[in-house]
């Protein structure tokens, strides 16, 4: 509800919600200009707190793994490079 922002009516009512000790109430214009408060029913869908750290891990491990194979992959080339290089020894 911080993101309501207070508004003034046509008629000089200031609309912003209220809270009370069982939920927020939203002023709407009632009969003879009386505000009348309306609760407002706060809907939040089902939030997995877990789903968000298995997708991180997730993706963590693919940008590891990526990782590892390319230093792997370099490693390997300096390894046959280096081999080369002693070839000529034996001559």
């Amino acid at each position: 509800m911080s993101l309501v922002t207070p508004t003034i009516a046509q008629d000089g009512v200031l609309k912003m919600p209220i809270r009370k000790d069982d939920g927020w109430y939203f002023p709407v214009s009632g009969i003879n200009y009386k505000p009348v408060f309306i609760k407002v029913d706060m809907y939040h869908p089902y939030c997995d707190e877990y789903g968000f750290l298995k997708d991180g891990i997730q993706v963590g491990l693919i940008i590891t793994s990526l990782f590892a194979v390319s230093f792997f992959v370099k490693l390997v080339v300096k390894v046959l490079n280096g081999l080369g290089q002693f070839k000529d020894l034996g001559d």
